[in-house]
């Protein structure tokens, strides 16, 4: 009966050390995943970087025959407007007069 306990053991030891070693094996393997996988997005967050810059999209726009309007006009949700040049930098907008609501409420 002895031996028998002896041999669970054993047997019982052996087995929780291939858990073991399979789990640093695992371990390892998610580890270098990781690490690849965080090369991967730097390298994705620089391209993104990249493409989103106002030059190149300004460039890849005009490639394509879109153009800047001579005048913007914003309508606000309380129905004022402004209108100003199209051209970027300080805003040199002004307010365009708008009729009333027709409740009489502005």
């Amino acid at each position: 009966m002895a031996i028998a306990v002896v041999g669970a053991m054993v047997f019982g030891l052996a087995a929780t050390n291939v858990l073991l070693a399979q789990g640093a094996f695992k371990m390892r393997a998610l580890a270098l995943e990781q690490a690849r996988l965080r090369q991967q997005n730097g390298e994705l967050r620089l391209s993104v970087a990249g493409l989103s810059t106002p030059n190149r999209i300004a460039r890849e726009a005009r490639e394509i025959g879109l153009v800047l309007p001579d005048v913007v006009e914003v309508v606000h949700k309380n129905g004022s407007r402004e209108s100003g040049d199209a051209e970027p930098g300080p805003s040199k907008s002004t307010p365009v007069s708008t009729p009333s609501k027709p409740d009489g409420n502005e």
